[in-house]
């Protein structure tokens, strides 16, 4: 089985984001695409089907988030202490929040997971899925770009999510910090790791 990072950028929603410098050239970092990775670790396995779920979870509604009683709850252990975060649309568009996260803490790993939600079916969504034309963001490395959709996408929570974050490193102390979506929010988590 061959992995390469072209591979990971298309399955985790990386699509969005270059974090390269200005003048858009990309250099592998770990060599080239033909190496072959070798069979993944079960442990592994189980690792993906986690985040997997929780990425799933983050489509359902912020009482069913909450309550663990949502549609793909069941495809992940339920999270303690989640909190729900709603971004607005650049639309303006107040029939409901089309950005969406939650964070909350895996005890027994002891890691704190920020889940984005991905596109749902609003043609504002598929506008920010659209929306590829790159602007700077200086913000995660000098000379970065990110598309201007997903900008906008990952702006709409990103103080909020900043913040709340920012208080579950403070109330778990030594505990990692994961980060996982779907389609367009995982486009939003490379801005916020």
């Amino acid at each position: 089985m061959l992995f390469c990072s072209s591979v990971a950028m298309a399955i985790f929603g990386l699509s969005g984001t270059l974090a390269a410098p200005a003048r858009r050239s990309i250099v592998p970092i770990n060599g080239d695409c033909t190496t072959p990775s070798g069979p993944v670790p079960a442990a592994t396995v189980s690792d993906i089907v986690r985040f997997v779920g929780w990425s799933g979870a983050a489509y359902g509604n912020a009482s069913s988030i909450e309550s663990w009683t949502c549609p793909r709850c069941d495809e992940a252990p339920m999270l303690d202490n989640i909190t729900v975060i709603e971004g607005s649309s650049f639309l303006d568009i107040n029939a409901f929040q089309l950005e969406q996260a939650f964070i909350g803490v895996d005890n027994e790993r002891q890691n704190i997971v920020v889940s984005f939600r991905g596109t749902i079916q609003t043609v504002a969504d598929w506008l920010n899925d659209f929306d590829a034309v790159f602007v700077s963001a200086d913000y995660l490395v000098s000379g970065a770009l990110i598309s201007q959709g997903m900008s906008k996408a990952y702006e709409s929570v990103r103080e909020k999510v900043t913040a709340s974050l920012q208080d579950y490193v403070s109330a778990n102390p030594g505990f990692t910090i994961s980060f996982t979506g779907h389609s367009l929010g995982g486009g939003k988590l490379f801005p916020s790791t």
